[in-house]
């Protein structure tokens, strides 16, 4: 239900929002998996790399698992994924771990409050607290706090749909994100 209003109200098929991540890129080692997902929802049918417990909110989880729960369950039916052109440096690693570690602890929010904290951000340019994040907002956050979004709008003010190739993102220090590619899950 959460994701069909999610499509009314965008206009737009997709409803969530992640970003995959490189272990060694953040400084994690075997065995934890290659490849995560760095997001904010409302399931806790996976592990948290990092901190091993299963909550709502933002995780870092196995990329492999997450698409292999959410086809299993149902959950997701499309997906497509964007690349991020842009000179990587250990200070965004950096500072995206050191996101990652300090809001563990904050829950996904419930329908009602991503809601108004989204209609907040986007149509009276107001941030909120953060003990909570839903999952576009948890990137932009990421994206902002590694120097390559714009923190003209707060958090937020972006939707899933804002990350998709029909929206342009304020991309900061020449990152930019390359076209939609689709892809399908056997």
């Amino acid at each position: 239900p959460t994701s069909i209003a999610i499509e009314i109200f965008e206009g737009s098929p997709w409803t969530h929002s992640c970003m995959v991540v490189r272990s060694k890129d953040i400084g994690l080692k075997s065995p934890i998996p290659s490849l995560l997902v760095w997001e904010s929802n409302d399931l806790t049918n996976l592990s948290d790399v990092i901190f091993k417990d299963k909550k709502t909110g933002p995780m870092l989880v196995d990329l492999k698992k997450r698409l292999e729960t959410d086809m299993s369950q149902h959950v997701d039916a499309s997906f497509a994924l964007r690349y991020l052109y842009t000179e990587r440096t250990q200070d965004m690693f950096n500072a995206l771990h050191k996101l990652m570690i300090s809001i563990h602890s904050a829950t996904f929010p419930t329908f009602l409050e991503m809601g108004v904290e989204a209609f907040r951000g986007r149509f009276l340019h107001k941030d909120v607290k953060r003990d909570n994040y839903f999952c576009s907002e948890l990137i932009a956050q990421s994206f902002m706090n590694m120097g390559l979004m714009s923190t003209v709008n707060s958090a937020n003010a972006y939707l899933p749909k804002d990350f998709s190739e029909s929206n342009k993102l304020p991309m900061i220090n020449r990152a930019y994100f390359g076209e939609e590619i689709k892809i399908s899950i056997e």
